[in-house]
């Protein structure tokens, strides 16, 4: 029997040497991985705020992006008036016939025209405002449209008209647009100008309106006593 035993034990012991032993976990192996939680952002539909917040959180945007908002809703439009109550200063349309400019103080560059590249400032241009503007129309009727929704979302104090006569520039047309009728500075810069027009330019004058010229030549058949 103790023969027997020793055989038993031997076999024993091999099998304990063949059976694979459990890996204890290794201290130097790194720790696992834990899921970062991701930030969280709150989305909420504007419209749908009560008027008072709605207007804090459209008064807490900069002038760009209150622009923007502008665009992409005619509601959000029409409720700018009433969020921006207080006038922004003078407001400046600059129109040369090829492009035009529309800007107050504080409010970025509206640029309609085809020279976006050679802007030197931040501006809202002809792309982004694509709202505003109708396919069919004129420049000038493009530029006076611009104009009235500008003013009806971002009021200003007075309105300063530089008209830069050229070929391109209908001086008597823009004389009859809101444009000029609402206007109380009118510059005449650079470029020439023809007498006709000119009168018709200086007749404002009788509203209270500022002329001002800036012209590179005056027309050599204009009589002064007009001034």
């Amino acid at each position: 029997m103790f023969s027997c035993f020793n055989i038993r034990s031997k076999r024993r012991k091999e099998e304990e040497i063949e059976q694979p032993k459990e890996e204890k976990p290794s201290t130097n192996s790194p720790s696992p991985e834990v899921p970062i939680e991701e930030e969280q952002s709150t989305n909420f539909r504007l419209l749908e705020l009560p008027d008072v917040a709605r207007i804090e959180v459209i008064q807490s945007m900069d002038a760009l992006e209150q622009i923007k908002l502008a665009l992409s809703s005619k509601r959000i439009e029409s409720y700018m008036k009433v969020v921006n109550n207080k006038k922004l200063g003078q407001c400046h349309v600059r129109y040369t016939g090829l492009e035009a400019f529309i800007a107050t103080p504080s409010i970025p560059l509206l640029y309609y025209g085809s020279q976006e590249e050679k802007l030197k400032m931040p501006a809202i241009t002809s792309r982004d405002l694509q709202p505003w503007l109708n396919e069919g129309s004129t420049l000038l009727e493009n530029t006076v449209n611009l104009f009235e929704r500008y003013r009806k979302a971002f009021p200003y104090e007075s309105l300063a008209l530089l008209i830069y006569p050229n070929l391109s520039v209908n001086v008597k047309a823009i004389l009859e647009t809101p444009l000029y009728k609402d206007c109380d500075f009118v510059v005449f810069k650079e470029g020439k100008i023809s007498t006709e027009d000119l009168n018709a330019g200086l007749e404002g004058t009788h509203d209270g309106r500022s002329i001002d010229l800036k012209l590179q030549e005056m027309p050599l058949d204009f009589n002064q006593k007009n001034v």
